[in-house]
């Protein structure tokens, strides 16, 4: 029986190696030195699916049936095989003709310590699929934010960034391609993850299936990402540095017609059409030279460059029996590859843990973040919701502009900016919207304290009472002035073909009509308190491994917004609202406001049971009240989301 299992597991480890070798590029290799080996266990049995990886480079390879593999190296080369459930090895390549390793089983790996809902588990006593990734891990690659290094770093989670704007280049994430959202937690509590520095990590837990997060009800419908921050250690005080630089660019665009392309292919279609074509060659030619109103701008260049990222923490952590203390700081700024596109942010966190009686442990969390975005007036991509402010509409957005901007055309036409018609009334250039269109400036505050206290009770062993409170404000302030610019047009319809292109005479707006600047101000506040009351009973008799969990949840959330609209400032350098003329109702009122609320409570029950780790069954549930449960039956506000999961270790069997 071990050993059909064995081989169950060794085929599991080569399929799933072979998938993610399956990945464009992972195993481009240049021709070097060919080296061979065999990978084997304690006992001398052949270890499939091992991967063999070059430190330092994406260049592996993959053990086969037999646990032999062959990989190209250079002398000097660092090798490191690697396999789940087995201690990962490291062997230099010194011009030996074979390598051959001997894998022990990880024993680290079992017994690790997870994470999961409300508590936490060794790795062998999971029943639910549950994955764990530490801190130490995110950091290895380059990482501005949590969202978007998760998805190489964990399996079943995927990712979809739409933008790389800076301040908002988070990406959404998805566990196992589920339709509904992850429901985030920070040290417990229900948290966003955007704003967090990276280097305040101890470990990230995703709770994938029904079976593990059950316990948040319907809000982990979607799965559930648990974040859990760095706390002190026994020892002496330590002092870490931790600092990185980078640029960022397109790394994959479309490439686009430069001016005589354009015009061969425009005249192509008009002749399959019947039509006189539109460019003459003396048009291209001009196109050539930049002569006669004609140029040959590269839009895409002009407008996207290379942006830069700059992060720096400093932490301080250390502390003694009776306390324990962790404190970060944290600086974080991003220049965008469109100019006049930045981003700044500020961590703070501290984080303490005290004995202050036998038996009573109390511990408190502080973190704060202050995240300030600079912009143009117009956005770098924007939104297609006809709901959404004219400033951030898609189709006015520098991108946008940047794609339909004619290639035959120059930046400028006698000191003015030139206009690309757009075919709907509206005329574009990138260039100018991205330095005439106003500034955008978005302050966001935030302060979250978490306090806990435990009580192991002394009569009961393996029994204790936790209380928990949090406190999250949430304050942002953001002010768009929108200021109008002219370009000169181009006459698109009035084609001359000896090689002139003319423009109009006048003046046109740019593309939001605007013919005087506009100023919009708000402010929005959120505020969230949570409360949670549990009981947990954690015991081993003999081979019995009992752990139970009792637990009352509730959520009060706010939020309100406010905010005035003026225009007609005479000082565009003093964008303020007591400077405007008039109040602004073009688009809905001058005046604005609205607030929400909401209040949830849960009451959450588990019993985990195992028999010397080989039999294993969790019962788990949620029973959760909320208003919004009326909408679905008359009346009815509560609702439960029970589980139930069993394992079978196999592997322990004698």
């Amino acid at each position: 029986m071990k050993a059909f299992f064995k081989d169950l597991i060794m085929s599991a480890r080569f399929l799933a190696a072979v998938c993610a070798f399956m990945v464009p590029g992972l195993g481009s290799m240049m021709a070097q030195t060919t080296l061979t080996g065999k990978v084997t266990d304690d006992n001398g049995s052949p270890l499939p699916g091992v991967t063999i990886m070059v430190v330092g480079t994406t260049q592996g390879a993959l053990t086969d049936n037999e646990g032999e593999y062959s990989i190209a190296v250079e002398n000097g080369d660092e090798l490191e095989f690697s396999c789940l459930g087995m201690a990962t090895v490291r062997k230099v390549y010194e011009g030996q003709e074979t390598i051959d390793v001997t894998m022990s089983e990880d024993n680290l790996y079992l017994t690790e310590t997870v994470v999961i809902g409300y508590g936490a588990m060794r790795r062998e006593s999971l029943t639910g699929s549950v994955s764990q990734v530490q801190g130490d891990e995110i950091l290895k690659g380059p990482a501005t934010n949590v969202t978007s290094v998760l998805a190489g770093k964990m399996t079943g989670i995927s990712s979809v960034q739409e933008s790389g704007q800076p301040g908002a280049d988070q990406a959404a994430l998805r566990i196992r391609g589920s339709q509904y959202n992850v429901k985030y937690i920070v040290d417990g509590i229900p948290r966003d993850i955007d704003d967090i520095d990276p280097n305040e990590i101890e470990s990230i837990s995703i709770l994938k299936d029904a079976a593990a997060a059950a316990v948040y009800g319907l809000g982990g419908a979607g799965g559930v990402i648990i974040v859990t921050t760095k706390s002190g250690n026994v020892g002496d005080t330590r002092i870490s540095y931790t600092g990185s630089g980078g640029v960022s660019m397109n790394a994959n665009y479309p490439e686009f017609l430069d001016g005589p392309g354009y015009a061969y292919y425009y005249n192509r279609a008009l002749e399959l059409d019947g039509l006189s074509p539109r460019f003459s060659q003396e048009d291209v030619q001009s196109m050539i030279d930049g002569t006669n109103g004609f140029g040959n701008t590269n839009w895409i260049d002009a407008t996207f460059g290379t942006g830069i990222n700059t992060q720096h923490n400093v932490s301080v952590s250390g502390g003694t029996e009776k306390i324990r203390y962790f404190a970060s700081l944290g600086y974080l700024h991003q220049k965008g590859n469109v100019d006049n596109f930045n981003y700044t942010r500020y961590n703070a966190r501290i984080n303490l843990d005290a004995n202050i009686a036998k038996n009573l442990v109390f511990k408190f969390g502080i973190a704060g973040q202050v995240g300030d975005q600079r912009t143009p007036g117009l956005q770098a991509g924007g939104s297609w919701n006809a709901e959404t402010s004219e400033s951030a509409l898609q189709y006015y957005s520098i991108a946008e502009q940047a794609i339909y901007a004619h290639p035959y055309l120059p930046m400028y036409y006698e000191g003015d900016y030139v206009g690309s018609y757009e075919g709907h009334g509206r005329y574009y250039n990138p260039i100018a919207a991205m330095n005439e269109s106003g500034k955008y400036k978005s302050v966001t505050t935030s302060l979250q304290t978490t306090a806990t206290l435990q009580w192991n009770l002394p009569w009961v062993k393996g029994l204790n009472v936790k209380f928990t409170g949090s406190y999250d404000k949430t304050f942002e302030v953001a002010k768009n002035l929108s200021t109008p610019y002219y370009m000169r047009a181009e006459n698109f319809s009035t084609a001359l073909g000896n090689g002139t292109q003319t423009y109009s005479s006048g003046l046109v707006t740019d593309p939001r009509g605007n013919n005087e600047a506009k100023l919009v101000e708000g402010l929005a506040q959120t505020q969230q308190m949570v409360g949670q009351a549990s009981i947990n009973f954690d015991r081993t008799f003999g081979k019995h491994d009992v752990k139970a969990l009792a637990l009352m949840e509730f959520t009060d959330w706010k939020y309100n917004n406010f905010g005035a609209k003026g225009k007609g400032l005479d000082f565009v350098e003093l964008p303020e609202l007591g400077q405007v003329g008039e109040a602004d109702g073009d688009s809905g009122l001058p005046v604005y406001g609205s607030s929400s609320q909401s209040r949830s409570v849960g009451f959450v029950a588990r019993l985990n049971y195992a028999y010397d780790s080989r039999y294993l069954i969790e019962l788990s549930g949620r029973y959760d009240g909320s208003y919004k449960f009326a909408g679905n039956v008359k009346g009815k506000r509560w609702g439960f989301f029970p589980s139930a999961s069993v394992a079978w270790r196999i592997s322990n069997e004698p």
